[in-house]
């Protein structure tokens, strides 16, 4: 995202904005779910942030834009988790907590999914995930996650080795 674009969006520019959701929306998808892992919420939570951004440009003073909106939508989710979910939540005579069923709609990255969760910590997970499903370069994932794009590149590749490893044995 440009200078030019941002500025146009600061402007409530209908078709800057579109191009800005289209270009993230599946990245911020991606972050959401990884925090409620809730398809449903995950949408709701999903327009809720562009429309946080689209309300909220004007505070954006420079710098990594994709970690703004990143920014953003981690917070929603992660209050989602803390607030929303608590209200949603039901409990019996005992006050157990009644798990809801996983959520079956979510399609991810498939069996590969499943594969990286049961064997990867999230940081792993999100590095590969940020770096073949999104085409992220090491050091754009480096600035989303804070860290230094050596890091990244490190925890990529030894992951990706440990990976291999896994589907030789599968």
């Amino acid at each position: 995202m440009n200078k030019k674009q941002i500025e146009l969006i600061k402007e409530k520019d209908e078709e800057a904005f579109e191009v800005l959701y289209n270009e993230y929306k599946r990245l911020v998808y991606y972050v959401i779910y990884q925090i409620v892992k809730n398809a449903d919420a995950t949408s709701r939570l999903l327009q809720d942030t562009f429309l946080t951004v689209y309300n909220k440009i004007y505070q954006y003073n420079g710098g990594n834009f994709k970690y703004w909106i990143l920014t953003i939508a981690k917070n929603l989710a992660k209050n989602y988790v803390t607030r929303d979910l608590a209200k949603e939540n039901h409990f019996v005579n005992d006050n157990e907590r009644v798990e809801k069923a996983p959520d079956e709609s979510y399609q991810g990255l498939g069996k590969y999914d499943e594969i990286l969760s049961e064997n990867f910590e999230q940081e792993a997970k999100d590095i590969i995930v940020y770096h073949i499903v999104f085409g992220y370069q090491f050091k754009d994932i480096a600035k989303i996650m804070d860290k230094t794009p050596r890091y990244v590149s490190t925890k990529y590749k030894l992951s990706l080795d440990r990976l291999k490893k896994i589907m030789e044995e599968l």
